[in-house]
């Protein structure tokens, strides 16, 4: 693989600490729950591949253009209005729960899958 594969990762993380802020009338926020850090479409598949233990096929393409070389995201504004902290910083464990998350109700992230193409 030359090139990386194209793709979107979509944590789908929504801390409780967000969800309290708005119970309590707290103005909508936009926050990111990154780390600060992040990983390549390449080394998430191989992780994926590996915590799933299935050799899906991958399909490699060039950039597409306008293609950021890279995206991090950081929870620094989440820390300082919800005092929230990543509790993984993991990528074997982060992929681990998502896929027991999935294994456990794969409809759910059918249509979660369907709502972010649309």
């Amino acid at each position: 693989m030359d090139q990386e594969p194209r793709g979107r990762a979509t944590p789908g993380i929504i801390p409780d600490d967000a969800f309290q802020h708005l119970r309590v009338g707290g103005a909508s926020l936009t926050l990111n729950s990154g780390y600060g850090h992040g990983f390549s479409v390449r080394e998430v598949i191989e992780m994926v591949k590996r915590v799933s233990d299935v050799a899906f096929k991958v399909e490699v393409a060039p950039r597409r253009p306008g293609d950021p070389a890279q995206i991090v995201a950081a929870c620094d504004r989440a820390r300082m209005k919800l005092g929230w902290n990543p509790q993984y910083d993991d990528l074997a464990t982060i992929i681990a729960h998502a896929h027991a998350r999935y294994r456990a109700n794969p409809q759910a992230w059918h249509l979660i899958g369907r709502s972010l193409e649309t």
